[in-house]
């Protein structure tokens, strides 16, 4: 009880200072007020677009996800899955949107809670190593002696890879530890052990989280060019790169500010702006909300038919509980 106190005075705390910080810096950036007025609503358009993809894309990792564990959902099913997880991650942090998914999952297939985290968790890791795979590719084209940070995020990449290849590749099955941190990592090295031995599922999961990444680095690349900010595509790449390692950082409902702060570093760090790059991640955080709104009242909502708002919620409070 203590432990969830703690967790919840910190998550407001740094709601304050975000939601502070917003205050004292929009108020000085008139300029930019101006030219947000002015962006082209045709871009909006291609980053919706490239938005209702990437949710179907998770749709359908989802989808190929749970096959190989003999459980056949369609497309369909799987996208309400995926919009009502997505409404949930905006509502809720620590990953509330997974356990979402879990406890429908549980509820209706009777499907395990810890195997289904476990297998997204390992989703989860190929997904960075394939973003850290693409930021070394990336900084060594940009050159990692313009910024000493860059020699570190190369190392750090570089590092991550090392990680993956080493809990995928290595013999037999990591055990639990007593320690936290080894413990989550064994958690995650059971998940690779699921999904490891079916190399059609692995490549599969993996071509669909590269579309993923496409799709991701095309929006940011829109809402660039939504303001007239130049920067190459490079640039957009590893700025992208560094936002998905941000979603690491479960404090605030769908990562509020972290995403934002990332890309505004990272945009300063290699030159383009730090207010070019915030307003570039407001403007995909406000898209992403309204497509999200969207498919969740389209689709999401069929999963709550016939079952009470409040029963599923109660669950996946307890469920949240239980695990954390």
């Amino acid at each position: 009880m203590r432990a969830s106190v703690r967790v919840n005075f910190f998550r407001f705390a740094a709601l304050l200072f975000f939601l502070g910080g917003l205050g004292y810096y929009f108020p000085l950036q008139k300029e930019l007020w101006r030219v947000l007025g002015e962006v082209n609503s045709e871009y909006i358009y291609l980053m919706a677009v490239a938005d209702s993809l990437f949710l179907l894309s998770n749709a359908m990792i989802l989808k190929i996800l749970l096959e190989s564990f003999q459980l056949n959902l369609s497309v369909k099913e799987c996208l309400s899955i995926s919009s009502l997880a997505g409404i949930g991650n905006f509502l809720t942090a620590l990953r509330g949107g997974t356990i979402g998914k879990a406890v429908y999952l549980k509820k209706k297939y009777t499907f395990p809670y810890m195997t289904f985290i476990a297998a997204t968790s390992a989703v989860a890791l190929i997904n960075l190593n394939l973003a850290a795979f693409t930021g070394v590719i990336a900084i060594l084209l940009i050159g990692y002696s313009s910024h000493s940070l860059l020699a570190v995020l190369l190392a750090f990449f570089v590092a991550v890879n090392l990680l993956f290849c080493f809990l995928l590749f290595s013999p037999g099955t990591v055990r639990t530890c007593r320690w936290k941190l080894f413990d989550r990592l064994s958690a995650i090295a059971k998940g690779l052990d699921l999904i490891r031995k079916d190399t059609t599922l692995v490549i599969k999961i993996s071509f669909l989280l590269f579309v993923n990444f496409i799709l991701s680095i095309s929006e940011l690349a829109l809402s660039y060019s939504a303001f007239s900010i130049d920067v190459s595509l490079v640039e957009v790449i590893l700025i992208d790169t560094i936002s998905i390692f941000s979603e690491i950082i479960k404090v605030l409902p769908a990562n509020l500010g972290i995403y934002e702060g990332s890309v505004a570093l990272s945009s300063q760090i290699l030159g383009v702006g730090f207010s070019e790059g915030l307003f570039a991640a407001g403007l995909v955080r406000v898209v992403s909300i309204c497509v999200m709104l969207i498919f969740g009242l389209t689709f999401g909502l069929r999963l709550l038919l016939g079952k009470p708002k409040e029963e599923m919620l109660d669950s996946v409070i307890d469920e949240k509980r239980r695990i954390l």
